[in-house]
């Protein structure tokens, strides 16, 4: 539930505060009163673009923050969880800075977070509803989870999921004892060959990404060279770009005082130039990661070799042939067990059941 709403130098506001109850909350006023204002600053706070025109004329940051109660959110509260962020009591503060150079910053309780985050947690929070925007209540994914919350239902449906999965591991465990003497010795042969040719490749998760891209970066190392080279001449040599921006911003600046035009136009080389040399920076930083290594070449090209027949084998993925191989130790562990661990398992099968059918009774 969004409790507050704050905003400070955007568009024609100076510094607005707006507590919201419990329930409904209704804004009104006649066309051109600021309503959309409020909703494109909301828009902000959830991660939409935002443009330096929309700070407030004469001022070179704008501020927009959201107060949300997360109680009842878990998928929130998961996310939290998972970046590292504190959020102790259920109250939720993302906040959007928004600067006249074109840079942002995001925040959540004060943490700084990238935009991507802040639009993965906000995605739970708040719908914005209109012609032809985008709208999570028509995702049919999004319908159970909506009308669960609504219900109150939240910890019942994980409560729910997690029986869900514990039945399914035990039913897949139980078939697996149902196989015959012959073709359990034949399935441990097998799942045995590919756990240990799994396990002997140590995969990483990840991996054939970073290893793809080293290959490129590798295969490409002397033309990145050259021509990270070239652009770093244009940029920063004599005579070059910055250089030439440097002298724009000298000049300009002793006459900008003289008309608002000229102001405008300094602006706007001065943010070429920081632009500009935040990009030759990133340049640099990237030319001492690249190498050239022929061995290191083959090391590549050979690793990927072997992921690429693993994942013919067992999966599509380093994620998948991962979890091949634990699922093929269970059955393993599953095959090599005896008949009293059968039992045990049927039991605790029943027992399982049953509690399923008294939650989905609640």
């Amino acid at each position: 539930m969004l409790k507050e709403l704050r905003i400070k130098n955007f568009v024609i506001i100076d510094d607005l505060r707006i507590q919201f109850g419990p329930g409904l909350n209704i804004l009104t006023g006649e066309t051109g009163a600021g309503k959309s204002i409020l909703i494109d600053a909301m828009s902000g706070i959830l991660g939409d673009k935002m443009t330096t025109d929309l700070i407030r004329s004469g001022f070179e940051r704008a501020v927009l923050e959201g107060l949300f109660d997360i109680t009842g959110l878990p998928h929130v509260r998961q996310i939290l969880d998972d970046s590292g962020i504190d959020c102790d009591d259920n109250t939720l503060a993302l906040r959007r800075e928004i600067y006249a150079n074109g840079r942002g910053r995001c925040f959540a309780n004060s943490t700084q977070i990238p935009i991507a985050k802040l639009q993965e947690i906000s995605e739970y929070l708040v719908d914005i509803h209109g012609q032809n925007e985008h709208q999570t209540i028509v995702k049919i994914a999004r319908h159970r989870e909506l009308l669960d919350g609504f219900a109150g239902h939240t910890d019942l449906v994980s409560r729910i999921h997690e029986i869900y999965d514990r039945l399914h591991d035990l039913k897949e465990r139980i078939n697996s004892f149902e196989t015959d003497e012959k073709e359990k010795a034949r399935k441990l042969d097998f799942l045995g060959f590919a756990v240990r040719e799994i396990e002997a490749a140590r995969l990483v998760p990840d991996e054939e990404e970073q290893l793809k891209n080293e290959s490129s970066l590798l295969q490409n190392a002397e033309k990145l060279f050259n021509e990270i080279g070239a652009t770093m001449g244009l940029l920063k040599g004599d005579g070059g770009v910055i250089q030439s921006l440097k002298k724009a911003d000298t000049s300009l600046s002793g006459i900008s005082d003289y008309d608002g035009r000229i102001s405008a136009v300094l602006e706007t080389v001065k943010e070429s130039l920081y632009s500009l040399e935040d990009a030759a920076a990133e340049l640099r930083d990237f030319e001492r990661t690249v190498q050239f290594s022929p061995q290191r070449i083959n090391e590549v090209e050979e690793r990927l070799s072997l992921i690429s027949g693993l994942k013919k084998k067992y999966g599509n993925s380093i994620k998948d042939i991962l979890e091949y191989a634990e699922k093929s130790r269970r059955e393993m562990e599953a095959i090599s067990s005896s008949e009293e661990e059968m039992e045990k398992l049927t039991a605790e099968h029943r027992a399982v059941v049953k509690v399923a059918k008294e939650a989905a009774l609640e």
